[in-house]
């Protein structure tokens, strides 16, 4: 029989291992609050004249924290068990990662650089588990907040109301633009600032014009397109499909999403289009007198991923496992020549380029195995609560505007993509605190538990 004092001293424990537990979870998901806020300089924030960054350092100690709660005792959050499309992603980026470790010939910091998006990956339950810690409107208002920052200074950089600015402890220029993400993070924060209730109601839409604005104006078709499959992500959470099979409703759903996003690569790769293709291409292009240099930058593009596979296929060994992590194909294979000409930037405007000479063919298709589980598993997910559509929209404008840019290969990007996922794949509610009854103002006709 356990005395008052010695319940009471059990209840302050697990008070604290509760609290360790959400302070953890808020460390890990820092960081990519922070590429929502601050974009590409946001991940850059860090020590002056060391490659150690604030986000990484957040999810490393966030994630001890989280671990070390937990083996302590603390309250176990019901999670999801993992799917089969999971397991299979899991497996596949696991194996991906070994094989650019494995084909490296040499170890430097560069090998850490290109293994990161797949430890990052690989790290999804962990950013699960700290998405079920906290209530999701906490999370999504945090983000709305980061969104709404990113909207209203990239709105003032498109219109040149402010300039780049060197900041100690920042990699690059605060306030630096990168058109193809911030077109996305101004779709997310459209959807969240319209959906997220009538208080300061005015307030939300100027900032939501502001976003509006910023992303229709800025050159990146990518961002243009990657904004408005958001938004139509979202837009989808309202619609009714009740009188369709739940399975046949999904598949229709999930087409036609899946039809919309392929315009990205459509309107952006094609240098010689189909008439009705073309006259898409004019409507979707922001600055018509530019079109000429955006089809010689497209050709341009070909000519380089196509010196990078022949590249690849020259070696028996890297044609089936690639250079390995930290090599420099982009430059060894001359295709640098036809992308930006700086010899600091090692990616190959593309994903699946880039990851085919760090991984050969094995590696790349593995790789595109991985994502593909991950967005079937996302859209599987999806329900007529607006979160859920909208988390499932960011992570396909991600991942086809990342077939044709650096994105995935960034820290903004793959920590935007991973925090999304989570999202995701955790329920509507957060399960790590029980006892009353609050609703989701972004989950309509969904209540959430959780303790006051």
């Amino acid at each position: 029989m356990l005395t008052k004092r010695t319940r009471r001293a059990l209840g302050a424990h697990g008070q604290q291992q509760q609290r360790d537990t959400v302070l953890g979870a808020w460390c890990v998901l820092a960081g990519p609050l922070i590429a929502l806020a601050g974009g590409r300089w946001g991940t850059y924030i860090g020590l002056p004249g060391a490659p150690i960054f604030l986000t990484d350092l957040l999810f490393a100690g966030g994630a001890a924290l989280m671990i070390v709660s937990r083996l302590r005792g603390s309250t176990r959050a019901a999670s999801n068990p993992p799917t089969t499309l999971y397991v299979v992603m899991a497996m596949c980026f696991g194996a991906v990662l070994m094989i650019g470790i494995a084909s490296a010939s040499v170890w430097s910091l560069n090998v850490v650089r290109d293994a990161v998006p797949f430890i990052y990956l690989l790290a999804l339950p962990l950013y699960v588990a700290a998405c079920e810690a906290i209530p999701r409107d906490r999370i999504l208002r945090a983000a709305m907040l980061a969104t709404s920052f990113h909207a209203v200074w990239y709105f003032a950089a498109v219109f040149k109301m402010i300039s780049p600015v060197q900041v100690p402890g920042v990699g690059v220029d605060v306030f630096d633009t990168r058109g193809d993400f911030d077109g996305i993070v101004c779709g997310i924060a459209i959807a969240l600032l319209l959906s997220s209730g009538r208080r300061h109601l005015l307030l939300k839409l100027a900032i939501a014009a502001m976003a509006l604005a910023a992303m229709v104006s800025q050159g990146s078709r990518a961002g243009l397109v990657g904004g408005l499959i958001i938004l139509a992500f979202a837009a989808s959470a309202r619609t009714r499909w009740a009188h369709l099979p739940q399975r046949r409703a999904g598949v229709l759903v999930a087409t036609a999403h899946f039809a919309v996003a392929s315009l990205i690569v459509l309107v952006s790769l094609a240098p010689a289009l189909p008439e009705w293709a073309g006259g898409l291409q004019r409507v979707l292009v922001t600055d018509l007198s530019g079109q000429s240099s955006e089809q010689n930058t497209t050709t341009a593009r070909f000519q380089a991923w196509g010196l990078i596979v022949d590249y690849v296929n020259a070696s028996a060994s890297a044609r089936w496992f690639g250079y390995g992590f930290g090599s420099d194909v982009v430059m060894d294979s001359g295709a640098l020549a036809y992308l930006s000409g700086n010899p600091a930037v090692r990616a190959a405007h593309s994903f699946f380029f880039t990851w085919l000479g760090f991984t050969g063919w094995v590696g790349v298709v593995l790789a595109a195995l991985g994502l593909t589980a991950l967005t079937l598993a996302c859209l599987r997910r999806m329900r007529r609560e607006m979160s859920s559509s909208l988390a499932a929209g960011t992570i396909v404008s991600i991942i086809a505007a990342g077939f044709i840019g650096v994105l995935l290969e960034s820290p903004f990007g793959y920590l935007t993509l991973v925090f999304f996922a989570a999202l995701s794949l955790t329920r509507p509610w957060a399960p790590a605190r029980e006892g009353s009854v609050q609703r989701d103002r972004y989950v309509p006709g969904v209540r959430r538990m959780h303790a006051h």
